[in-house]
């Protein structure tokens, strides 16, 4: 499905705080204490998920209002379907919301309101506009017909709201947190409303799975390891680069699981979402030749011989080394060139190849990565399922909006 390739350094050393960590998370699993992972290792929440998929199925476009761990993984998976029916509104700019609603055929569009905990400021915000504006269009009657929500089953209002309006509402496991949700229907029922194969996704992730439970990985071997050596020696910021356009979103997801599992007490890993080939003309230049406290993961593909062939008789002479080329040959060039010269620059740099981007080959790199961040923090001895920092600015927030005016 893939494979990793070290450039440099080209060898780490297997510490024996890797075994330390893995037995402990091989535990966990076997308890059932890890239930975002298990989820694929059977069909149920996919068929919960695709219960919810036929409520919607009918409508033109499908609407997702969430945030965060809510919403990013939905748009890495449906970041895959080229013609993608979906729309994600993860935010509250009041020009882009404005625009949405005066887009929107109220008739011809569903929507999921997305909120583990029913309580996000953000996403209420959003369906409270969304569900009186739909009221005044289609009327009460049918707004159950258009709506659904998701939220933990708990004296929420999100729950409420659903409840108030007679809204489909599908209840989330308290025991699951957001950015690690993915497998869960919040990233399933996106991709099935899109039309994406959900079963090869759980699949592609289950194969991660049971191999680091049978003790046949290397990969997640190898990673911790150079990981480990990077922050041993004073590193702290990870930069992403997947070189295809499928893919952006996915160092997107994986910035937010990252940075919010690990970044604890003084402690943690700064993730740098980056997108080749477009970074290299603008943050190349700081990774090449700027302070050595990055390492950096390339997601590459199989790009040889992919796509149009370049043969246009006006092709510059200066350029004349492109004829019968392909655009994928370009690509591939583009991200080889980029790793030999930031290997022999010194920079610490790995390569995770797959084959193309596709669901099975998405949620294998999604278990990968939820993995390797459950491994790190086990080194790095921090909890990497609270995030106790965000619940600051979420309650100062509550305070500004109250305040008389």
């Amino acid at each position: 499905m893939f494979h990793s390739v070290l450039w440099n350094p080209k060898k780490v050393i297997v510490t024996a705080a890797y075994a330390d960590a893995c037995e402990a998370l091989k535990v966990a699993i076997k308890e059932g204490k890890r239930p975002a992972l298990t989820l694929v290792l059977d069909r149920s929440e996919r068929l919960s998920a695709s219960k919810a998929a036929a409520h919607l199925a009918g409508f033109q476009k499908i609407i997702v209002f969430g945030t965060g761990g809510s919403s990013l993984g939905g748009q890495a998976i449906c970041k895959l379907q080229k013609n993608s029916r979906i729309v994600f509104v993860d935010n509250v700019d009041p020009q882009t919301y404005e625009n949405l609603l005066n887009t929107c055929d109220p008739h011809t569009t569903g929507a999921i309101i997305i909120s583990k905990s029913g309580n996000t400021l953000e996403t209420l915000s959003q369906a409270y506009i969304f569900t009186q504006y739909m009221f005044k269009h289609v009327g009460k009657e049918a707004l159950s017909q258009h709506i659904m929500c998701l939220s933990e089953d708990t004296n929420n209002p999100l729950r409420q709201l659903a409840h108030d309006l007679s809204l489909p509402h599908y209840a989330l496991s308290p025991h699951i947190g957001g950015r690690y949700c993915v497998f869960s229907m919040v990233g399933l029922l996106p991709g099935m409303l899109d039309g994406l194969d959900m079963d090869a996704f759980c699949e592609g992730a289950a194969h991660i799975l049971t191999r680091f439970l049978d003790q046949k990985d290397t990969l997640l071997q190898e990673s911790l390891a150079f990981q480990s050596e990077q922050i041993n020696l004073g590193r702290s910021q990870h930069v992403i680069i997947p070189y295809s356009d499928r893919l952006w979103t996915y160092a997107q997801w994986a910035q937010q699981l990252i940075g919010e599992s690990l970044g604890k007490q003084g402690k943690g890993i700064t993730p740098i979402a980056a997108r080749g080939t477009v970074d290299q003309h603008s943050q190349l230049q700081l990774y090449m030749d700027g302070p050595e406290d990055k390492w950096i993961t390339f997601i590459t593909c199989r790009d040889s011989g992919m796509g149009t062939i370049i043969e246009a008789p006006w092709v510059s002479a200066d350029f004349s080394y492109l004829r019968g080329k392909t655009i994928g040959d370009v690509m591939h060039a583009e991200h080889q060139a980029t790793l030999t010269t930031l290997a022999e620059a010194g920079r610490h740099v790995r390569e995770i190849v797959i084959n193309q981007p596709d669901e099975r080959s998405l949620g294998a790199l999604m278990m990968y990565a939820m993995l390797d961040v459950m491994l790190l923090s086990h080194i790095l001895e921090v909890n990497p399922f609270d995030q106790p920092a965000v619940e600051a600015g979420k309650v100062i927030a509550k305070d500004l909006l109250s305040a008389k005016k």
